[in-house]
């Protein structure tokens, strides 16, 4: 097999630090989160819908607890979140949502880029029959192709965070929110239709914003009237 792009080597080693950035601050903030729900004895409820459960135990039951509830258990893990060194983080916010939202951008850019290999697009594989199994082995097997031409060094020098200063994420995970909105970017361009034709809002008002050829970004809404736009071919 041929040597993968360098795009999607450099995709590949931030699914690598993000994934590996996620597993860093799981455990610290799992355990806080913990500490905060077992010391708060929260009741269920929702008994009709989970009527087996009188006092929540468990993080992914935290939904069965009342808004006021939750509203307490929250300010105390946020509480617990600045301690940990997550001072930038702004409420109602959670850093390992934060990063596993990192990881599944990161994971779906690179799967988009192994695309034009492979033909098949992040959507389609979490649309198939085998739901997100596929989604897994194919992210799995993109990052072993990669895996041999990542330099593990410079991943492990990203990695190196103070255990008192959890909230220094690795650099290059920055820019992966930039690497979604081109991602976005490009697919709205694929979305574009090509060739003659007319942008128009609703037969109504009918007005007529742009005339053109190809490669042409249609807006949603007229600039003139604020109605929903429409191609119409010539």
């Amino acid at each position: 097999m041929d040597k993968p792009s360098a795009e999607l080597i450099q995709l590949a080693k931030y699914v690598f630090l993000a994934q590996a950035w996620e597993g860093t601050i799981r455990e610290p903030i799992e355990k806080l989160q913990l500490e905060v729900l077992t010391k708060g004895q929260y009741k269920n409820a929702n008994k009709d819908i989970m009527p087996g459960i009188d006092i929540i135990t468990k993080l992914d039951d935290t939904w069965l607890l009342s808004d006021e509830d939750f509203k307490a258990y929250y300010k105390q893990c946020y509480d617990g979140y600045l301690k940990l060194g997550f001072t930038d983080l702004k409420y109602d916010y959670c850093p390992l949502l934060i990063a596993e939202h990192m990881t599944s951008d990161a994971t779906n850019a690179m799967l988009d880029e192994a695309s034009k290999i492979t033909g098949v697009t992040p959507h389609q594989l979490m649309c198939a029959g085998a739901g997100l199994d596929l989604y897994k082995q194919a992210a799995e097997l993109t990052l072993q192709m990669c895996a041999p031409y990542i330099n593990k060094d410079e991943v492990l020098a990203e990695l190196k965070t103070k255990k008192d200063d959890l909230s220094q994420m690795p650099p290059s995970l920055k820019r992966i929110e930039e690497i979604k909105a081109r991602v976005k970017a490009t697919k709205q361009a694929e979305k574009t239709p090509t060739g003659n034709h007319i942008f128009v809002c609703c037969e109504k008002c009918e007005h007529v914003y742009h005339t053109g050829t190809n490669n042409l970004t249609i807006p949603r809404k007229c600039p003139k009237c604020e109605h929903e736009m429409t191609v119409k071919r010539k």
